[in-house]
């Protein structure tokens, strides 16, 4: 820790650890750490896919009809919350900047937004969305009602408020144990739902 004096004012400056060097001050292999993500145990979420990237210029599986290209290597998690909020948590692999982000959706939309993720982690943000449980365009809502002609509450709610919020606690969780450190400033980016 340094004292840095301004005239009368001192200011307290801490050091710290460069987050880009983390690997190296941490020990071992980045990608044997984040397949370790995958042994987390956190409440009512099973982890299924922890995979590191190391190579920017990925292609995330699935937008090859408009394909979503991650110009950075990162660690990627993908996760389920009982019973079915989809996540995703992406941590880059060096000058991670203590940070994280948190990304919503617009409307009635269910899918993990991956362009603002690949935009998020190319800038040293540890990013995360979600798909609220459900699977939709934004203006399409026949997922709100069940096959009994009833409201579907379970799904509602999951998309109303739970899914942000365990997309969140989850991911920040995911972040501390790569990281060692959790986030020092959080964030969150989104359009109506949950914006």
């Amino acid at each position: 820790m340094a004292v840095a004096r301004f005239g009368s004012i001192a200011f307290v400056v801490a050091a710290t650890l460069s987050q880009g060097a983390f690997a190296a001050e941490r020990g071992g292999d980045v990608a044997a750490r984040c397949a370790a993500i995958a042994n987390q145990a956190l409440p009512n979420t099973r982890i299924t896919l922890a995979q590191a990237i190391g190579q920017p210029g990925f292609t995330v599986p699935g937008t090859e009809a408009n394909p979503v290209v991650v110009q950075a290597a990162f660690c990627r998690v993908a996760g389920t919350v009982e019973p079915a909020i989809n996540f995703e948590v992406w941590m880059p692999l060096s000058n991670w900047n203590g940070r994280f982000q948190g990304v919503g959706l617009g409307a009635l939309l269910g899918a993990i937004q991956y362009a603002p993720m690949a935009q998020s982690v190319a800038k040293g943000y540890a990013v995360a969305s979600t798909d609220t449980g459900h699977k939709s365009g934004g203006g399409d809502a026949t997922w709100v009602i069940g096959a009994d002609g009833k409201l579907n509450t379970g799904l509602v709610n999951d998309w109303a408020h739970r899914g942000i919020h365990e997309m969140t606690v989850k991911s920040k969780a995911l972040v501390t144990a790569f990281y060692g450190n959790p986030a020092r400033y959080s964030y969150f980016t989104g359009c109506s739902s949950g914006g």
